[in-house]
């Protein structure tokens, strides 16, 4: 059975949010097949004009089909890191025709590329597609198969950069990089490095509203600006933030 957004989306800036994933019965992870078209319903079937991207938690990896590519392989993938977590999965179309994609699960990220020779003439005329969630089937062919699959996953947003007040997927791009910036500080906090937390702080505070929940790495830069706010305050009062102090 597929299950999607019957919405045209445009797979230039997409972003998937998928929450709840639980594992196939009698298995230790899932296979779950996300289906992108031009037309719908999405579908996947030899020959056809379709994209399967198949996150395959028991071994942590998602690849795509046509062709059975490996687009990314890490732990963080796997079932264990991922079935209490949201699951964001952002796509990006390069100007050579290679898809790009970046998962997030939780605070860890992972990014890998769909080449244009795998995408063939799928998107060449549009990026608008339609997408839905469905079992892949373990069989031979990866096409078809008798076996009973048993799992749950939740679709709790997806939308495009273009979708949000109009502003461009150069923002979403945008957003990306802001969170590679929080994800690339040093842990250990230095005189440059508050000042280098401050300006990531500036640039979230100036993004769209709707933009903000993208950064997923915020609760490491408010870790950062805790440890700056502390350390400020005992160099000033000689103790921890006094509680006359917001």
């Amino acid at each position: 059975m597929c299950q999607g957004v019957n919405v045209i989306q445009n797979l230039d800036g997409m972003r998937l949010q998928l929450q709840n994933l639980t594992a196939d019965q009698g298995k230790n992870g899932t296979q779950l097949a996300i289906l992108i078209s031009p037309t719908r319903p999405p579908q996947y079937y030899a020959g056809g004009k379709s994209l399967a991207l198949v996150l395959d938690t028991q071994k942590g990896e998602m690849r795509s089909y046509p062709g059975g590519h490996i687009v990314m392989k890490d732990n963080i993938l796997k079932h264990d890191n991922v079935e209490d977590k949201s699951i964001y999965i952002w796509f990006s179309k390069l100007d050579s025709g290679v898809v790009w994609l970046r998962t997030a699960v939780g605070a860890d990220t992972v990014s890998g590329t769909i080449s244009a020779e795998s995408m063939g003439t799928l998107f060449a005329e549009s990026s608008d597609c339609y997408f839905s969630l469905s079992p892949w089937l373990d069989s031979a062919d990866d096409l078809r198969d008798n076996s009973t699959h048993s799992f749950s996953v939740d679709i709790v947003s997806v939308y495009t950069a273009k979708q949000i007040d109009n502003v461009d997927t150069y923002v979403f791009q945008s957003v990306l990089k802001l969170n590679d910036l929080i994800d690339g500080l040093s842990d250990k906090i230095t005189a440059s490095s508050s000042v280098e937390v401050r300006a990531l702080l500036n640039q979230y505070r100036s993004l769209n509203k709707k933009l903000k929940p993208l950064i997923t790495s915020l609760p490491r830069l408010h870790k950062f600006l805790s440890e700056i706010f502390e350390k400020e305050s005992f160099e000033k009062y000689g103790t921890d933030i006094p509680a006359a102090v917001s």
